[in-house]
């Protein structure tokens, strides 16, 4: 299986908003926030999930945030940039057949394993937390463009995975894992390497070169996701946080402490935020 055709096959297929390469230009050159405010309420779907968003438990603002100029003020203008990325990531996804996968479950482990991460990075002291929550939110996109493009190879291989974490088996299987295409994808975005290399390199951390404590924190992520899922608690040990190495945690600048604290957050707010960027999703809680 070519990886580069599958790149290519999807880019016709899921492309995101000209809206979001429009921002990343106006921020680029710095534009002011007016000129973001007017350029995103040029669409009204993704004015609404950013509002929503900036009113939700997800920042806990403590007054009403009603414009999209206050939330650009509040949130920074490079947060706003990934937090639009990453709804729109989502939506150009719908068309995903949901015979070929539970895509409420799918999502709820891709908001999950973003808050995680962005509740992790916030307590260890990592800043762009919406970076964090934009990577963990994209972090499985590739896996959508083998459903799509190979659902039968696609099925097996997550027959054989049986819900774990099994990048060895992606790559015995398609010759490439599905981080690689989710990587690939994301490239053919334009999407920035801030993000693209944290898909990459979820699985091995270590291996990124200057992204390796945001890596290590999706990648503690993943594992945490999993945990809730499965109707842990956050206080609870698992067999599916068993394989997270110690070391990873470390790379995170995290603890099993601090790991918990973000699990619990990632709880309570996961429901409200997947109903907006996703709607229709239900979480276990």
């Amino acid at each position: 299986m070519n990886l580069n055709e599958l790149v290519r096959q999807a880019g016709r297929l899921y492309s995101l908003p000209d809206i979001c390469l429009r921002l990343q230009e106006l921020i680029a050159r710095q534009a002011s926030v007016l000129e973001i405010a007017d350029l995103i309420a040029l669409d009204p779907a993704l004015t609404a999930r950013l509002l929503r968003l900036a009113n939700s438990s997800f920042y806990n603002f403590p007054a009403q945030v009603e414009s999209v100029s206050r939330a650009v003020r509040l949130i920074g203008t490079n947060e706003l940039y990934n937090l639009a990325l990453a709804t729109s990531a989502v939506a150009a996804f719908q068309r995903v057949p949901r015979e070929l996968m539970d895509m409420d479950k799918f999502w709820e482990h891709s908001v999950y394993t973003g808050l995680i991460a962005r509740g992790l990075g916030r307590r260890s002291g990592f800043r762009q937390g919406e970076r964090l929550f934009a990577a963990g939110l994209l972090h499985n996109i590739g896996l959508l463009v083998l459903l799509e493009q190979a659902p039968s190879e696609c099925a097996a291989m997550l027959q054989k995975a049986e819900g774990g974490i099994r990048p060895d088996l992606e790559q015995a299987s398609f010759g490439f894992r599905v981080a690689d295409l989710g990587h690939a994808l994301m490239t053919l975005w334009r999407l920035p390497t801030s993000l693209t290399e944290v898909v990459r390199h979820q699985h091995e951390p270590e291996a990124a070169n200057g992204e390796r404590v945001a890596c290590a924190l999706v990648h503690v992520g993943m594992y945490g996701a999993r945990h809730l899922q499965a109707g842990f608690s956050p206080e609870a040990d698992s067999p599916l946080l068993a394989p997270l190495r110690n070391d990873r945690l470390q790379l995170a600048s995290a603890d099993t402490v601090l790991l918990k604290e973000a699990l619990t957050s990632a709880r309570d707010c996961a429901m409200q935020v997947l109903n907006i960027i996703a709607p229709g999703a239900a979480v276990v809680v």
